[in-house]
């Protein structure tokens, strides 16, 4: 776990639950307890793609991927209707582990898709990850290749960005 890892992380927090407007900062969302089960989260921290976009002021979800996902859902019209787990944070290949407490250790992630979450119906988080150190947002019914936002110099021309 490096510090600048937990700097990023720390520096995501206070943008979550501060937020700044013309009367000065407010308190903005709450960041769930990881132990907060997945159906608890969609109870109480469910909210429309566009609402997380103003909550994270405009900035992009990271999904980090295996080299196997690698080319999946940048294809255009591509569709993944599952449960994806992202983040607001950027981390060092080697710090994912320790921060998001992802599945398959020993399996490396090295690149990461950048997707915005405007055009997405419905988003739960954020949460704590559980056994690890960093925030999640779930994205319980998927994204599009639409929703995957750069580098896009044109229909269809996307892909993912490699990490160290």
């Amino acid at each position: 776990m490096t510090k600048a890892a937990a700097a990023a992380t720390k520096l995501d927090e206070e943008m979550l639950v501060r937020n700044i407007s013309s009367s000065g900062w407010t308190n903005g969302p709450a960041i769930a307890p990881s132990p907060t089960s997945d159906a608890d989260l969609e109870q109480d921290y469910k909210k429309s793609g566009a609402d997380v976009a103003v909550e994270i002021g405009g900035r992009l979800l990271l999904k980090y991927l295996r080299r196997p996902e690698v080319g999946t859902y940048v294809t255009s019209g591509t569709v993944s209707r599952r449960l994806h787990y992202v983040t607001v944070t950027m981390y060092r290949a080697a710090d994912l582990n320790s921060f998001l407490a992802l599945p398959f250790p020993n399996v490396p992630r090295e690149h990461l898709l950048l997707i915005d979450p405007a055009g997405i119906g419905e988003i739960w988080g954020p949460r704590w990850v559980r056994w690890g150190a960093g925030i999640e947002y779930l994205l319980p019914n998927g994204f599009t290749s639409d929703d995957v936002a750069i580098p896009n110099t044109g229909p269809g021309l996307k892909w993912e960005l490699e990490i160290d």
